[in-house]
């Protein structure tokens, strides 16, 4: 005997015009939320990062000897220990630069015991620039004869796009209106409950945990981090979304100091208007990231700031 089945109707639901309760709002409204900033983990090191200060230079000399012998400092980097780790669209960033190309840019990077040992660390570095004329509008870029960003980019062009859809000119003749202009928003950052900050340590087997802020529910790649104590992966560990450059200076730097290492940013420095490429990371949960990284020893953790 066949049965007849009838389908029921979907009664669909809206939730416009209604209130809708943010499920993290009440730990947020009363503090117990509890951010990267908050975490400390055993014999954990505090990172502070030296920014250029200037738009466009080349870095002529870099001295860091005088902060290495400061007691308290663990580790000090510079371009030369991040050169093999490119991340950004077209692989043209670093964790640390040799090369000056906003006043944003990081050009050393310390861990210490404390963050005052840290900050005294990064006065102790000397760094001679060369300043160059910079280049502060595409227009300008654009020019004939205009100073280079990027070496490898003649005409300061990294990407190019063409998009072609139907008669244009025909268009814009039937058309009652053309508008033609040119249109310059301003700079956008987020502004999350929690300072971007990046906590990194190594175990005793050698792998890697990093602590982030994220915005993705899904996982991303970023290349394994270069070591001049080790020789990193070819595998590209999987990572949960935060902020690349973060991450490898934090990593690299819990490497070099056998120790836990943390990094944050103020919120004055994460939203600086001069520097829009590095703003602040986006949420405030903790979400953390494996690798099967070499390590020569078992490291500390290790917090950026």
């Amino acid at each position: 005997m066949e049965k007849t089945v009838t389908a029921s109707p979907i009664v669909k639901k809206t939730l416009i015009g209604q209130r809708v309760k943010k499920p993290d709002a009440p730990d947020k409204s009363t503090g117990k939320t509890r951010y990267i900033n908050d975490m400390v983990l055993p014999q954990m090191l505090i990172g502070k990062v030296l920014f250029a200060g200037r738009p466009h230079a080349k870095i002529v000399r870099i001295d860091t000897a005088a902060a290495e012998k400061l007691p308290g400092v663990y580790a000090v980097l510079t371009g030369k220990d991040a050169a093999g780790l490119k991340f950004g669209f077209v692989r043209d960033n670093v964790a640390l630069k040799d090369k000056v190309r906003c006043e944003h840019d990081e050009i050393a990077a310390v861990a210490a015991e404390t963050e005052e040992i840290a900050i005294r660390a990064l006065e102790l570095i000397e760094v001679e620039y060369q300043d160059l004329h910079g280049v502060f509008t595409p227009e300008a870029g654009a020019l004939v004869g205009a100073p280079l960003v990027h070496d490898n980019f003649p005409g300061n062009k990294s990407l190019n796009f063409e998009f072609k859809h139907g008669d244009l000119a025909a268009a814009e003749a039937a058309s009652d209106f053309v508008v033609d202009s040119v249109f310059r928003p301003h700079h956008v950052t987020h502004c999350c409950m929690g300072t971007s900050c990046a906590i990194a340590d190594f175990d005793h087997n050698g792998k890697l945990t990093i602590w982030t802020q994220t915005q993705y529910s899904r996982p991303s790649v970023v290349p394994s981090v270069p070591s001049s104590t080790s020789t990193p992966t070819s595998r590209s560990p999987p990572c949960w979304p935060g902020r690349p450059a973060g991450r490898s200076r934090s990593s690299t730097r819990a490497r070099r100091s056998s120790r836990p290492r943390r990094r944050a940013r103020r919120r004055s420095s994460i939203c600086a208007p001069a520097a829009p490429a590095m703003a602040c990371s986006p949420s405030a949960a903790p979400t953390c990231c494996w690798t099967t990284a070499p390590t020569p020893h078992g490291g500390r953790p290790f917090r950026s700031s």
